[in-house]
């Protein structure tokens, strides 16, 4: 590792400027991919905890969770609407079974129906039921 940032800086000064990873892998006569790792390791790694600025105080954590879904959470909510379509088919759901459900769970990504108002949709009472052990 030493090594490594010693024969960047030693390039650097001689190129003036600094040294592509071809350039340091050919000077310590090592792979492009070894140089890669090399490089990898030397980066400083930063406190999700550090202060961004010295105004308002916020740390790195903060800027980064600011609304903002992951590529992950966006795949799974690019998929989630063919698994309950899958889900609705494999329970063999009547079509209304299923509006109420979507309705109710606000799977339709609109607002969350009460029971009483998914039961004035269908004219239909709400029924309550107690579950026991």
């Amino acid at each position: 590792m030493i090594n490594y940032k010693k024969n960047k800086e030693q390039l650097k000064l001689e190129l003036n400027r600094e040294p592509t990873i071809e350039e340091i892998a050919t000077k310590m006569q090592i792979s492009i991919n070894d140089a890669l790792e090399l490089e990898c390791l030397t980066i400083d790694t930063i406190s999700l905890n550090s202060a961004t600025d010295q105004v308002d105080n916020l740390t790195l954590e903060q800027c980064l969770s600011i609304d903002e879904k992951s590529v992950e959470d966006l795949s799974i909510l690019a998929m989630l609407p063919k698994q309950i379509d899958q889900l609705f088919a494999q329970a063999k759901l009547k079509p209304r079974e299923k509006a109420v459900i979507v309705l109710r769970y606000r799977l339709n990504n609109g607002r969350v129906w009460t029971l009483r108002k998914i039961a004035e949709r269908y004219h239909s009472s709400i029924c309550y039921r107690n579950k026991t052990s």
